[in-house]
C-alpha cells in the first residue's frame, strides 16, 4: 500500500522555488526509499475560484482536516512569505491541525532559507523541531540558477529520504508497511540484569572531576529490576536525544527514596542514569539505562543488600523490604510509562517484566499492624519475575505490578494484605 501523505503548500512564493522543488524532493525521496507515495494537496488552487460564501458552504476546512487525519505523513512548507515574511496562515493551521491528530513524529517541516531562517519562525515553532532547511533563490532559467535548484532539490530528497524512513521504523503500521518486531536487549546473568553485576556499566560523562574514574561498574549481589520494552522497532535515539530524556525523566530506581544527586554515563547501547553506591562513586547502587533503541532497564541492589540495617530488631537473616519494593517498582513504572508515552513516543502495546533475584534464604519485611512480627517468611526462590503486556497509557499502576507484589508474599509463605499501595510519585 502506498504511503499516505498531506503535503501542505504555501503559495506567497515562486512554485519553482518552494512548492514544485519540495513535491519532487519528496516523490524523489520515495523512490530512492524504495516507497511509493500518493501525495494530498489542499486544492487551495480550487478554493481560490470560489466564492468565500460558497467555499464555506461546502465544510472546506473539515474536508482538509478529515485528509489531514486520515494521512500516514503530513508535510508542512513553513517558508516565509509575503511581505510580512511569515508562513502561509493556511499552512499554519493545517499543520496545527497535523500535531494534534497525527502528533510530531509523524509530521515533517522544511522551508526555504533564502528567504529567513528557522529562528524568524514565530516563537511557539521555534521551541519545536527544526524544519529541514534547503537554499533556493533564483527561479530564472538561467543554467546556473537551474543548476542551483537541482541540487538544493537532491540535498532536500536526501533529508526527506531519511525523516521518511524514521517515520516508517517508528510507525511501521504505516502505508501498510510489516512490523518489524524489537529485539529486547539480552539479560548478562540469564535473570533480569541489564550487564553482569559487578560489570562494566557506563563510561562516567563528566570526565573532568579527578577525583572519579571514568569507569562505573555495577554492584554485585541480590537486586529488584523493571524493564519497558517497545514491541516494534523505532527509530533509534542519538545520543544527546537519550541523555536529554535521562536526565529530565529517568531517575535511578529509587530515587525517590534517597536522597542523592544522579550522575550519568554512557555506554555502546545507551545512556545510564545511576547512583553511585556509598562510599565508592566508581559503583552503581541504582541505575535505569536508556538504550537507543528506545527500551528502559531499571535495576536497584540499594534495598536488597544482605547488610541491609535489621538488627535493631534482633534479625541476622537478609531480608526484602516489601513496602519499599513495592514503592521502587511503583514509581519506576510511573518514570517508565510518562517517559515512553511523551518524549521516546512508544507505541502501545508495550512489554513490561519486573522482579527481584537473588533472594533465596531471605525473609520478609512487613507491617507490623497486619502481622504479629515485623519480620516473617523464608523464601525458598532464588528469583521471583512477573511479565505482562502494558495495553493502555492509564493502566492503573498497582494492578500492572500486583501479580508481582501477591507472588513476593507468596514466596515468603504469606499472603499479601488486600491493600492498596502508591508510590511516592502518586502521593
Amino acid at each position: 500500500m502506498p504511503l499516505n501523505v498531506f503535503y501542505a503548500w504555501q503559495g506567497g512564493s515562486d512554485g519553482a522555488l518552494c512548492r514544485t522543488l519540495i513535491r519532487d524532493a519528496l516523490e524523489r525521496a520515495g523512490r530512492e526509499l524504495g516507497r511509493e507515495l500518493a501525495l494530498h494537496e489542499p486544492g487551495r488552487d480550487a478554493l481560490a475560484r470560489l466564492p468565500a460564501q460558497a467555499a464555506a458552504g461546502r465544510g472546506f476546512s473539515a474536508a482538509i482536516a478529515n485528509r489531514i487525519r486520515e494521512a500516514d505523513l503530513f508535510l508542512a512548507d513553513l517558508t516565509l512569505a509575503g511581505p510580512g515574511r511569515a508562513p502561509d496562515p493556511n499552512v499554519l493551521f493545517e499543520y496545527g491541525y497535523a500535531l494534534h491528530a497525527l502528533g510530531e513524529q509523524r509530521t515533517i517541516a522544511v522551508m526555504n532559507d533564502a528567504f529567513g531562517g528557522p529562528d524568524q519562525l514565530p516563537a511557539d515553532l521555534q521551541l519545536r523541531r527544526p524544519p529541514i532547511a534547503y537554499t533556493a533563490a533564483d527561479a530564472s532559467a538561467k543554467e546556473a540558477a537551474a543548476r542551483a535548484r537541482q541540487q538544493a532539490g537532491v540535498m532536500l530528497a536526501g533529508r526527506l529520504q531519511m525523516a521518511l524512513k524514521a517515520v516508517v521504523t517508528q510507525f511501521p503500521e504505516v502505508g501498510g508497511g510489516d512490523a518489524l518486531a524489537h529485539q529486547p536487549m539480552e539479560t548478562a546473568d540469564g535473570f533480569g540484569s541489564l550487564v553482569a553485576p559487578g560489570g562494566f556499566l557506563c563510561i562516567r560523562h563528566n570526565l573532568l572531576r579527578s577525583t572519579e574514574r571514568r569507569v562505573v561498574r555495577l554492584r554485585t549481589g541480590p537486586y529488584l529490576y523493571l524493564r519497558l520494552v517497545p514491541r516494534f522497532v523505532q527509530r533509534e535515539l542519538s545520543y544527546a536525544e537519550a541523555q536529554r530524556i535521562a536526565m529530565s525523566r529517568l531517575p535511578p530506581l529509587s530515587a525517590t527514596r534517597v536522597a542523592a544527586l544522579p550522575a550519568l554515563g554512557r555506554n555502546e547501547d545507551g545512556v545510564v542514569s545511576f547512583a553511585p553506591a556509598e562510599g565508592d562513586a566508581d559503583v552503581a547502587e541504582s541505575a535505569v539505562a536508556l538504550f537507543l533503541s528506545r527500551e528502559i532497564w531499571g535495576i536497584d541492589f540499594r534495598f536488597l543488600r544482605r547488610d541491609l540495617p535489621g538488627r535493631a530488631h534482633g534479625l541476622n537473616t537478609p531480608y526484602v523490604p516489601t513496602g519499599a519494593v513495592e514503592e521502587i517498582l511503583l514509581d519506576g513504572f510511573i518514570d517508565f510509562v510518562e517517559a515512553a508515552r511523551g518524549p521516546l513516543g512508544l507505541t502501545l502495546p508495550l512489554r513490561v517484566e519486573a522482579g527481584l533475584h537473588g533472594i533465596r534464604d531471605y525473609t520478609l519485611a512487613i507491617r507490623k499492624d497486619r502481622y504479629a512480627e515485623p519480620f516473617a517468611g523464608h523464601i525458598f526462590k532464588d528469583h521471583i519475575v512477573h511479565k505482562t503486556t502494558l495495553e493502555r497509557w492509564d493502566a492503573d499502576p498497582f494492578a500492572v505490578l500486583r501479580p508481582l507484589f501477591d507472588a513476593i508474599y507468596d514466596a515468603g509463605g504469606l499472603e499479601r494484605p488486600d491493600e492498596r499501595v502508591a508510590g511516592k510519585r502518586q502521593r
